[in-house]
């Protein structure tokens, strides 16, 4: 699962579009992506704010491509599955 905030170094500098998103968490082998509201973050700051926007928007367009899915969803902190895509899914994940 890659969680952007405790994993930074992954997605910094953040990537410039979704695809390029996509294309980082298939290189690091990430299924599973728990993204969620800096607010509560204690190291919460206006940048910090405007990357999350920025992942947010980025997560919304994979979704609504079919390349992510979000699974789940509780107190501003959502889950999203990674699909691979179907030339390189094992039999077990169609």
């Amino acid at each position: 699962i890659a969680t952007p905030y405790f994993q930074a170094d992954m997605l910094t500098p953040p990537p410039d579009s979704a695809n390029k998103l996509l294309e980082i968490l298939g290189s690091e082998k990430i299924d599973y992506l728990l993204f969620g509201g800096t607010c509560a973050n204690p190291d919460y700051t206006d940048k910090v704010n405007q990357t999350a926007v920025k992942l947010a928007r980025m997560l919304v367009e994979l979704s609504a491509e079919g390349k992510v899915r979000l699974i789940w969803s509780e107190k501003g902190y959502n889950l999203f599955r990674v699909i691979p895509p179907v030339h390189s899914m094992r039999s077990s994940d169609r």
